[in-house]
């Protein structure tokens, strides 16, 4: 009988880290994309994918070292995590790069909201050996509309994100 728990547990914490990061906990890129295709699926109303990129992050890493990169990635999935709504979730899809599938977004105004509160998130310092230092972010939003693929919502909310960067970063743009 203990044995059979002891796998049980394994086995769910084996499950759990197929589907989350390891340095912040949040979902991963699998994972987000499932769960973002599945909404989509089913029909859900009012979807919409927030793409989310640090502006100034490399400076981190070279000046303070990985670990402190790391600490501060593991501190801003908590700042966005803590500006998400009941129902929005928050995956780390790689390096610097985060993405929130936002349910209950009717529109544009809405997502825009959304996305300044996501921005705030990362107003005040990080503290790091010896300081704090300051990333700023760039937000780009889409909004799902009748019949778009996961793939379609995530490339149109990065193409939003990469707007946002090459007119100087720090801002959000939402389209859809």
């Amino acid at each position: 009988m203990s044995l059979a728990l002891v796998r049980t547990a394994e086995h769910q914490r084996l499950e759990h880290l197929a589907g989350h990061d390891a340095l912040t906990g949040v979902a991963n890129r699998t994972s987000f994309r499932t769960r973002l295709a599945s909404a989509l699926v089913i029909g859900e109303r009012h979807v919409a994918v927030a793409f989310c990129d640090l502006d100034g992050f490399k400076p981190v890493n070279d000046t303070y070292g990985h670990l402190a990169g790391d600490d501060v990635l593991v501190e801003v999935a908590a700042r966005l995590r803590s500006r998400l709504r009941v129902g929005d979730e928050l995956a780390r899809i790689g390096g610097d790069e985060f993405t929130v599938l936002l349910r209950n977004v009717p529109d544009a105004v809405v997502a825009g909201q959304v996305a300044d509160r996501l921005l705030q998130a990362v107003e005040d310092p990080f503290a790091v050996p010896g300081g704090e230092v300051r990333v700023g972010m760039s937000v780009g939003v889409a909004l799902a509309g009748r019949g778009v693929s996961a793939d379609d919502l995530l490339s149109a909310a990065d193409a939003a994100l990469y707007a946002c960067k090459r007119s100087g970063g720090g801002r959000r743009a939402v389209v859809g």
